[in-house]
């Protein structure tokens, strides 16, 4: 179980999230998922298709968007995760123009699995500095 659930937490960083392979969330997560972000992402929580959407907005905002994972830990169902991110802000998003500053931020990831489905992820990430690093102005 350890390993699978490594395997399915590290799949969604790097496959649908790096890759851009947003098709694969229908594999990959519960019908009943439900993710939880900074609150600077605005209310929560996400479902499916909501976490679809706001995952194609960040592509499209930062089409180089790369996720490094570091360690895994694993307690029973739940595999917790440290990320790295980069990317550089070249389209627009949720209201602003691109500036063409990169990034660089950590963040971890709390991922549970149940019967090889993620049915719950909560992500906490660095966006002040991500804010800071590309220039955004939020209104």
């Amino acid at each position: 179980m350890t390993e699978q659930v490594k395997r399915i937490a590290r799949r969604f960083r790097e496959e649908v999230v790096t890759n851009g392979d947003i098709a694969l969330i229908d594999e990959l997560l519960a019908p009943n998922f439900h993710y939880y972000g900074p609150p600077s992402l605005g209310p929560g929580p996400l479902d499916r298709e909501g976490l679809k959407h706001l995952l194609a907005a960040y592509k499209h905002a930062f089409p180089d968007l790369h996720e490094t994972i570091g360690d895994q830990l694993v307690d029973g169902d739940r595999v917790v995760q440290m990320t790295t991110s980069r990317g550089t802000f070249t389209g627009e998003m949720m209201g602003m123009s691109p500036t063409g500053k990169a990034y660089e931020i950590s963040g971890i990831d709390v991922f549970r699995v149940v019967e090889g489905q993620i049915v719950e992820l909560r992500v906490m990430f660095d966006s002040l500095g991500m804010v800071r690093q590309t220039g955004m102005t939020i209104g």
